[in-house]
């Protein structure tokens, strides 16, 4: 959990952080189960849950499972401070969320756009515990650095929700299941039996493709099978 993190994407309408990988020494930390950190909001309101769900999260994915800290605070920017550790329910006194500042450039470099959108946060080290999920995602990438198929499920899954960033959760899985190319995604399309008096939504995707991706909520439920049924 420690390091630097990295503007991924955006959740509930705030930013989502991503732990970098800046070194040999992390690369090889990204062989451990939590490599893959992320720092984001969850808003309870949104998804219908309780309070005590709500705020900024340490977890090993946007909206899973598996999570380490969590602040309620409800600001546009992780709170430096008063992070709960979810093992014990204490308060981490040495965790320290700051905004870093951003590498020195070259003499003469020009910044680029990818630099300018970029906001970083950094973490001191913690005495969290830590936990282990129960799978460890593919690495994730930032848009400029994805094949020009995965930059596409990455707008698409965007564009689902308005851009609110809740459907980016998948973007792992579909790319693991399905090379992350919606021209394979479509095949998950069917048609009912003829004379089947089930013509709903889902009725047109297989049912295996939920347990695959293992969708969270009925809502994503929904608007993926929306966005499936209208790829050509």
């Amino acid at each position: 959990m420690t390091g630097k993190y990295c503007r991924e994407s955006t959740h509930h309408k705030k930013d989502v952080f991503k732990r970098l990988v800046e070194s040999d020494k992390d690369k090889e930390k990204d062989t451990a189960p939590t490599a893959s950190m992320f720092l984001y909001f969850w808003d309870f309101e949104e998804e219908g849950g309780e309070e005590e769900d709500g705020g900024w999260w340490f977890g090993t994915q946007v909206g899973g499972e598996q999570v380490l800290l969590q602040n309620r605070s409800t600001a546009d920017f992780p709170p430096p401070d008063h992070w709960i550790v979810v093992a014990t329910g204490n308060e981490d006194a040495d965790l320290k969320v700051t905004k870093a500042k951003p590498p020195p450039k070259p003499p003469g470099a020009a910044p680029t756009k990818a630099a300018a959108a970029r906001a970083l946060a950094g973490a001191s080290p913690s005495k969290a515990p830590p936990m282990r999920p129960t799978a460890q995602p593919p690495p994730d990438l930032g848009l400029e650095e994805l094949s020009s198929e995965h930059a596409e499920l990455k707008r698409w899954l965007s564009g689902l929700d308005g851009h609110k960033g809740a459907l980016l959760t998948y973007f792992d899985v579909l790319v693991n299941e399905f090379d992350g190319d919606l021209s394979i995604l479509k095949n998950v399309k069917t048609e009912p039996p003829e004379g089947s008096q089930n013509r709903g939504l889902f009725s047109f995707i297989i049912d295996d493709f939920w347990t695959t991706i293992n969708v969270r909520t009925m809502g994503h439920k929904t608007l993926l099978a929306k966005g499936i049924k209208e790829l050509t």
